[in-house]
């Protein structure tokens, strides 16, 4: 079941399905899919959904060579300040600090328990 909501929700990551939209894909309840994702990847399906786009955002920001916008438009995000926003909140820096980490060594520093949690996710075979 780990595999199959995984899959499902990467296929979503440049949308904003929602939770009953995710579980009719996977036939199961809303009530189910939400009781599943914190005991499978600790998380809710919202949670974990934007912990991966945030993820392959910043990956398309340190290793593509698209701007902010394009990215932000990719991912489904309303708008480039909404992304910008919520890219900080998550990882601690802009975007655009995520643009010049390609070219400079990113120091070792604390990790925020969500982009943990996204790390466990999109390591996690599906």
């Amino acid at each position: 079941m780990r595999e199959r909501i995984g899959t499902v929700i990467e296929r979503h990551l440049r949308g904003n399905p929602t939770v009953r939209e995710i579980a009719r894909e996977l036939r199961i309840s809303p009530r189910h899919l939400t009781g599943l994702c914190p005991r499978l990847f600790g998380d809710s399906p919202a949670r974990l959904l934007l912990g991966l786009k945030l993820r392959r955002a910043e990956e398309m920001l340190r290793y593509g060579d698209r701007r902010v916008k394009e990215v932000s438009e990719a991912l489904g995000f309303a708008n480039p300040f909404h992304f910008f926003a919520v890219f900080r909140r998550h990882h601690g820096r802009s975007p655009v600090a995520a643009i010049n980490l390609n070219s400079a060594v990113e120091a070792p520093g604390p990790r925020s328990r969500e982009r943990e949690r996204a790390d466990s996710v999109s390591t996690a075979r599906f």
